[in-house]
């Protein structure tokens, strides 16, 4: 609630310096979504790194190919519905990067497994990603 009256009170002062009146303003909150509730996520972001990478690594500093395996997974914790909402997706970069691009599903992504399997692999180890 303390973030939500926030968002509104500095959405209010903005309007006001932008020259709205009070019922334009008001019209405004009536026609305008406004968050209903704070909602808190935890994400999670994994990749093939080099053998010799132990240490966490910053999002920006990383150049992976095509080959490189990611993991990505991402929990919202709701605060007002019983259940959490979680979306996962792992594979080659290459693999997500052409369902991105193209908008087709790919049938089968590349597994942990068997990308640590693979002997022509460039990476061979997987290292946490902070953004």
């Amino acid at each position: 609630p303390c973030a939500q009256e926030l968002v509104m009170e500095r959405s209010e002062e903005r309007l006001r310096e932008g020259g709205f009146t009070d019922d334009e303003i008001a019209r405004v909150f009536e026609s305008v979504p406004v968050a209903t509730h704070n909602q808190r996520g935890i994400g999670t972001l994994h990749s093939g790194c080099p053998e010799t990478c132990a240490e966490t690594l910053e999002a920006e500093s990383l150049h992976l190919g095509e080959d490189a395996y990611v993991s990505a997974r991402q929990e919202n914790l709701e605060t007002i519905h019983k259940h959490n909402v979680v979306a996962e997706r792992q594979g080659l970069l290459g693999e997500l990067q052409h369902e991105i691009d193209s908008g087709e599903h790919v049938g089968h992504h590349v597994t942990k497994r068997e990308w640590l399997g693979t002997p022509t692999r460039p990476y061979s180890s997987t290292t946490s990603i902070t953004s």
